[in-house]
């Protein structure tokens, strides 16, 4: 008679899993997002909302916010809105924290990654001062009224089709940060009131300008000035680009009354993406800049044509007043409602697609340059799982300002020419400073 059959041992695998499954469910919680992903690609018994509640929990995070104020808001891609799991993952793979955290650059090293066009050295805007541990504020001091300066943002404006946190107060005053696929991105700038006599002639510019926005503009212009920078100025309400005259919204030459401000005024600039599906037709459809007034729209200012489609923006002001100005990069609610422009969500191609999945496929499929380090490129998340506060947040866009800031500029070529000009009618020997030949 046989020996009675035995049953099989159970697999390191079996194992494994029974220790997984005995586990209570909250220890999901003390996962990092690479773990995470590993065990739910491993088989993790648990229920959709545990998990949907982890990956949740690392958008707050990332965020420094409570879970409870995340809302979801339109998320679609073809699976509905109570897609569990996988929409709270793809959100986190693709959120862009920048707006929530996005400061002034207040140092001269912070000003460094501009080019310079005569040798300039990086300095910090002359005469302002910044307040505040994180600086949102800051104001010109009396004895550099007159003078022409800007102020950058340390990060741009978040690249489009990207998944973004906006804070709305809601009803009870309670406030609640909303996650949506956005086609837009925005900032504000709050004027604050006088105090005493006010200046004559006080001009503030706000507006946008790309990685080849020069140091010498930062020193010596306004925004929209110079070829790499759009603005709305107060004192006159006409836009400005490449240029020191203006024009009105509309093209016109005179710009109607309501487009001035100044003093107790909130100024809201953003860049709105074309009518397109699919991450890749957002993402590449045209730019148009528009702008804001106490939360009421002005309209849209620019068309940004002469500008790559991947290169990012940055909020750029101009002050010359000595009214206190106070910025809003995405940390507070808005005085306009960003949503309120039409056509909000991205539609994406499929419900396992990630806008940084589609970026991957991008890259992988336009190669490498061997003048472009591969160290010099950001991978997505998806396969990365790098921490974002270890990582600066234009990283996704530094392979495009790097092949921006490295193309001629057209102007680079006019000053040189006149600068010769200038040289062979005087005899001269050495280039003037870029004041003498005064040059825009």
């Amino acid at each position: 008679m046989g020996a009675a059959p035995t049953a099989p041992l159970p697999s390191e695998a079996t194992q494994g899993q029974a220790r997984l499954d005995g586990l209570p469910s909250y220890w999901l919680f003390f996962l990092d997002p690479a773990s995470l992903l590993r065990v739910q690609t491993a088989g993790l018994r648990a229920g959709q909302a545990v998990l949907q509640s982890a990956w949740k929990e690392l958008c707050a995070q990332e965020l420094g916010v409570d879970s409870s104020q995340l809302l979801l808001d339109g998320f679609t891609p073809g699976v509905g809105s109570s897609c569990g799991s996988r929409c709270w993952r793809r959100v986190f793979y693709d959120l862009e924290v920048s707006s929530a955290k996005n400061e002034l650059r207040a140092s001269n090293a912070d000003y460094e990654f501009l080019p310079s066009l005569y040798g300039e050295p990086a300095l910090a805007p002359e005469g302002v001062d910044f307040e505040g541990q994180r600086i949102l504020r800051c104001r010109l001091r009396a004895p550099f009224l007159g003078r022409d300066r800007c102020v950058l943002a340390r990060h741009p404006l978040p690249s489009a089709p990207c998944a973004t946190a906006l804070p709305k107060a809601e009803a009870g005053g309670a406030l609640a940060w909303h996650v949506a696929y956005r086609k837009v991105a925005y900032y504000e700038v709050s004027i604050g009131k006088h105090q005493g006599h006010p200046e004559p002639l006080p001009c503030v510019s706000v507006g946008l300008c790309s990685p080849r926005f020069s140091r010498y503009a930062v020193a010596r212009q306004q925004v929209g000035w110079d070829c790499e920078s759009w603005a709305l100025h107060s004192d006159d309400g006409q836009l400005f680009h490449g240029s020191e005259r203006g024009f009105g919204f509309g093209f016109g030459f005179a710009s109607p009354p309501w487009a001035t401000f100044g003093p107790g005024d909130v100024v809201g600039c953003g860049v709105a993406h074309g009518a397109a599906e699919g991450a890749e037709d957002v993402a590449k459809s045209p730019r148009k800049i528009f702008y804001t007034l106490n939360g009421a729209f002005l309209g849209y200012a620019f068309d940004v044509e002469d500008l790559p489609w991947d290169v990012p923006l940055w909020p750029c002001v101009g002050l010359d007043t000595r009214q206190l100005l106070s910025f809003n990069f995405g940390g507070e609610p808005f005085a306009f409602d960003l949503d309120s422009i039409s056509e909000l969500q991205v539609v994406l191609e499929s419900k396992f697609q990630t806008v940084s999945a589609a970026a991957e496929v991008r890259d992988a499929a336009e190669g490498e340059h061997p003048e472009e380090p591969r160290r010099n490129r950001m991978m997505p998340l998806v396969s990365q799982f790098t921490p974002r506060r270890l990582l600066e947040c234009a990283a996704p866009a530094r392979l495009a300002v790097f092949r921006y800031q490295r193309q001629p500029r057209w102007m680079d070529t006019v000053d040189r020419l006149v600068t010769a000009t200038l040289l062979d009618a005087a005899g001269e020997t050495e280039p003037r400073s870029r004041g003498s030949l005064d040059i825009v």
